[in-house]
């Protein structure tokens, strides 16, 4: 293995250096894939394995000599006992949460795995993680032979608002302050929430008291959204919505950028 110490000293300088790249990039998770990049090639020139992505499922050891397992990035998968190799894997389309099971019906074995993501994973780690929205849950079984398909899930058209005239009376900069401390491990870092609803996106944004009927008073309690007068005031709530604008404006731009030739 390298010498540790050596190696960190060189691993500050550089770091000191991607800050001052990041800070030229204000596109959602872009900081946390550069960062996470560049210590992961740190560890590997080390000397130390990693994987990184989402912790994977719980396993399946079969007689047979494989073990199966499904992964957040939706693999579900089949490792050799005797080499750790792997030599089948299937996309679900989906993260996968559940261990995979085994049973068999007159003789015939077959694997089943429940496919769905949710939790704190898809929330803070979303950046880690393939860019796809929230799917519904689905059960595949699997047997030697099969030749049944699965239909793809859809793919939904990206939502987009207006932003034309939209304005804030509130303070951005301490908007994301408050944001960081009640909004963002749920919505994720820049407001770029993936499996909730993506809050720059979001019609309530384009007006005070809309925005406010949600954050301060309830509006969506029903659907999971509770109010949190308990936390802050309507002056701070104004304070994040401005901050909010910020960054869907920075992600509007970034689109018309993509889309020019």
């Amino acid at each position: 293995m390298a010498n540790l110490s050596t190696d960190v000293l060189e691993l500050r300088a550089e770091l000191i250096a991607l800050r001052r790249e990041l800070h030229q990039h204000p596109e959602p998770a872009y900081a946390e894939t550069r960062t996470a990049a560049r210590i992961v090639s740190f560890l590997e020139g080390s000397g130390l394995r990693v994987r990184t992505g989402v912790g994977g499922t719980g396993v399946l050891a079969t007689a047979g000599g494989l073990v199966f397992q499904g992964s957040a990035e939706g693999q579900l998968a089949a490792y050799s006992t005797r080499d750790g190799r792997r030599v089948w894997s299937y996309d679900a389309g989906n993260g996968i949460i559940a261990a995979p099971a085994t049973y068999a019906i007159d003789g015939e074995q077959f694997l089943a795995v429940m496919v769905g993501f949710g939790g704190a994973g898809p929330m803070l780690s979303a950046w880690v993680l393939p860019d796809r929205p929230r799917r519904p849950g689905r059960l595949l079984v699997f047997k030697l032979g099969g030749t049944a398909t699965v239909t793809p899930y859809p793919r939904p058209e990206p939502v987009t608002i207006d932003l034309t005239g939209a304005s804030s009376a509130g303070d951005a900069t301490a908007g994301l302050t408050l944001y960081n401390n009640n909004c963002l491990h749920c919505h994720g870092p820049n407001a770029s929430g993936r499996y909730l609803p993506d809050l720059k996106t979001s019609p309530m944004l384009l007006s005070a008291d809309a925005f406010k009927s949600v954050v301060i008073d309830g509006a969506r309690a029903a659907q999971g959204m509770v109010s949190f007068s308990r936390y802050l005031t309507a002056d701070q709530a104004e304070s994040i919505r401005a901050y909010i604008l910020t960054e869907a404006r920075k992600a509007d731009t970034l689109a018309l950028g993509r889309a020019e030739p």
